[in-house]
């Protein structure tokens, strides 16, 4: 077998087949670096077929070896598997094929030596013997209460620069640890708080059989120019990961953007606010309670459900701090959005419920003893989620948002992959609803490309949040290096092509956005050129950078 071209992702090696009778006998087949594949140096694959009867020949072992080089970290390793017992002619009841895809027995690694030397279709070598009895030794001294015990001594050791460089504390024994972030990774800076300081903590409690486990968090948070405090707690509790179920509680009075998805992040706000005196991220203070609930009660149908009381208080400017190095900007008030359907923000109070249902059919998935593996579908995943206001209660809000969305792969093999995104929903009442509670959409006004398979690069983050109804797709393929692999030169770079379109509709808007970029720079690195066009043939366009962290392979 010998590629076309050594930068495609195929094999090379060979096939040996026997003669007369066109048996495959067995496989010796290679991928190396050429192919791009990340972080692989180097994967072989071997195959032995053998005769199960005088008429079929199957598969006898499997040796799967591979090297990795991960930014200058190498390793290897090697996958072995005797096949035996061959059934050709099974009769299997009905249903016995469904979407458990492998299973994971209870015991699968609590055998004992006996049943090894009965069943182990290849023998331990002396040196392999030696190897176990050694890792079992290793095990039950590193994993004895006296030794976890020392080591967390030593590593609990509370140091002065902890203080700001973090700390974390642990007891292995009994599986708890806590960690206090640093908060020089916590300052920032915004036009409502000034610069602003975040001192977080996190509890967290794991059960040893890991079938369950809690972690609390405890933030607080101080502004420097409103000389103001702020806070939150929450608690997680996962008690059944066979079913992904979770319990969440939350309270806290914390500034909190518009826009809950938060299109924009704290840092890249801050740095436009300070070098280019632009303030696009619009913040309230959110006083709340809130609760939810999350389960997949059968296989592909996953339910989340939370109620919330909620006080919004409008905040305004306090600052306008900046260097103002970039553009002749001037900053905006904190409480307008330049949307005609909502002028300022006023105080209200909320009482909130959200429920999302998630279907994915055809879903499979793997079983072990205490949690399950999903590996996907070829179908696509719908999900339907219902927002409502209840204007009762002393809440100030009257709304109904219902929603669908359809949200799909699509592997084409060496022409790369493509992801598609479709959505549509409508307020079926929108009676009392304000900026907060308007359907909005995931824009960007910066140069940092961000939420590539369900966003819009040059759309306003608030201009047209809409209280009616709206339809969005999206469509990005990922091509993997089809087209730059096949040029000279170019294709030495490893470089990957990507491009897409996205399109919004919504009773005031009509955009279209198209892009085309090269992702893999270092890796990590994504550059997008991209166009917008809008129902009033406004056309905006422009280069974006973001970081595109994918491209992990998977082998079947």
């Amino acid at each position: 077998m010998i590629p076309k071209r050594k930068t495609d992702p195929v094999f090379s090696g060979t096939i040996y087949i026997i003669e007369d009778q066109w048996r495959i006998h067995s496989l010796d087949l290679l991928v190396t670096k050429d192919a791009h594949l990340d972080f692989i140096d180097s994967l072989r694959f071997n195959e032995t077929f053998g005769r199960v009867n005088d008429t079929a020949w199957m598969p006898f072992n499997q040796l799967l070896q591979f090297k990795l080089d991960v930014l200058g970290f190498s390793g290897e390793g090697k996958f072995i598997g005797v096949f035996s017992h061959y059934n050709l002619a099974p009769d299997f009841p009905p249903g016995f094929f469904d979407a458990e895809r492998l299973k994971v027995n209870d015991d699968a690694n609590k055998k004992d030596s006996l049943y090894w030397i009965e069943n182990r279709p290849v023998p331990l070598t002396t040196t392999e013997q030696q190897d176990y009895r050694k890792k079992d030794s290793t095990y039950t001294v590193q994993h004895s209460k006296a030794y976890l015990d020392s080591v967390d001594r030593e590593k609990n050791k509370f140091k002065v620069q902890s203080l700001l460089l973090g700390y974390n504390y642990q007891n292995s024994y009994d599986h708890w640890d806590y960690t206090w972030r640093s908060p020089l990774l916590s300052v920032s800076y915004n036009t409502v708080e000034g610069f602003n300081l975040t001192l977080r903590n996190t509890l967290r409690r794991t059960f040893e059989d890991d079938a369950k486990s809690w972690t609390a968090y405890a933030d607080v948070r101080y502004g420097f120019s409103n000389l103001h405090w702020g806070g939150r707690a929450s608690f997680s509790y996962e008690n059944d990961p066979i079913h992904f179920q979770e319990w969440f509680g939350s309270v806290g009075i914390y500034p909190t953007q518009i826009n809950r998805n938060e299109p924009i992040s704290e840092l890249v706000n801050a740095a436009y606010s300070l070098v280019a005196q632009q303030n696009f991220m619009k913040i309230y203070e959110n006083r709340f309670i809130t609760f939810s609930h999350e389960r997949e009660w059968f296989n592909g149908f996953d339910l989340t459900a939370s109620a919330a009381w909620r006080d919004r208080v409008p905040l305004e400017n306090t600052t306008d701090l900046t260097l103002d190095w970039v553009g002749d900007n001037t900053f905006t008030p904190n409480n307008s959005f330049n949307n005609p359907d909502a002028d300022t923000l006023v105080r209200t109070q909320a009482l909130l419920i959200y429920l999302k249902a998630s279907v994915t059919f055809g879903q499979t998935y793997i079983s072990r003893p205490n949690r399950r593996i999903i590996t996907g579908s070829k179908y696509p995943t719908i999900d339907v989620e219902y927002r409502k206001g209840i204007y009762a209660f002393g809440s100030d809000v009257n709304f109904d948002l219902l929603q669908l969305s359809v949200s799909h792969s699509l592997n084409f093999g060496l022409v790369g992959e493509a992801n598609v995104n479709v959505a549509a929903g409508a307020f079926l009442n929108n009676r009392n609803a304000t900026i907060i509670d308007f359907k909005h959409f995931q824009g960007n006004q910066t140069i940092f490309g961000v939420h590539y398979a369900d966003g819009y690069q040059l759309l306003p983050y608030y201009d047209y949040s809409t209280k009616d109804s709206w339809l969005e797709g999206h469509y990005e393929h990922h091509f993997g290096g089809f087209i730059f692999n096949k040029i000279p030169l170019i294709k030495k770079l490893n470089l990957h092509e990507v491009a897409g379109g996205h399109l919004l509709l919504t009773p005031d808007l009509t955009w279209f956005e198209i892009d085309a970029g090269i992702e893999h720079l270092f890796k990590i690195i994504r550059v997008d050129y991209v166009t917008s066009f809008d129902q009033s043939g406004n056309i905006h366009h422009g280069f974006l950078i973001g970081l595109n962290l994918g491209g992990a392979i998977s082998v079947e």
